[in-house]
């Protein structure tokens, strides 16, 4: 199977598609406006915070593209790589990009519903019992999702985003 990112090296996807995709997959996972998301994260982290990690993502590029390609990471292994392609295909038609502070705000809207699931992966298997009959199991790994965004995870976290599976290393109380 292909990795997003062989797809994204194929493309030549730069930063502007890779923020339209964010921005194009969250329009269509959610009915919530930019600003409802705004709202959201104020309620779950505190509008200071929200306003500091919104100011890092703005004013550096890398790390913006970085939360986006960690959202559409989530969505290429849940939903599917012919899903994602599409939005890419949507992405890469537009002539237009939204603003920088919509992006963000995208960005970290699309981290929070990572961090609300918090899941890496589930497997689910079929097996034939010795007696014949067969039994279903799902076996799902959590992420460690601090590193890079560990900050803004810890938030989230505190902030009321729900039960949430402890990450290898978490230093939360």
């Amino acid at each position: 199977m292909t990795e997003l990112s062989q797809t994204l090296n194929e493309r030549a996807a730069d930063s502007e598609t890779v923020q339209r995709a964010l921005t194009y997959y969250l329009a269509e996972s959610t009915d919530l406006s930019p600003q409802e998301m705004r709202a959201e994260l104020t309620a779950a982290i505190g509008a200071g915070e929200l306003r500091d990690h919104l100011h890092r993502l703005e004013s550096d590029a890398l790390l913006l593209d970085n939360a986006a390609l960690w959202t559409l990471s989530e969505a290429w292994a849940d939903e599917g790589p012919e899903r994602v392609s599409t939005i890419l295909d949507q992405a890469e038609a537009k002539l237009s990009l939204a603003e920088t502070a919509i992006i963000a705000v995208s960005a970290v809207y699309g981290l929070h519903l990572l961090i609300t699931k918090g899941r890496l992966r589930t497997i689910k298997r079929t097996r034939r019992n010795p007696d014949g009959t067969f039994t279903h199991s799902e076996e799902t790994t959590f992420a460690d999702p601090t590193g890079l965004f560990g900050s803004l995870i810890s938030q989230l976290r505190r902030g009321g985003a729900g039960e949430l599976p402890p990450g290898e290393g978490d230093q939360t109380p």
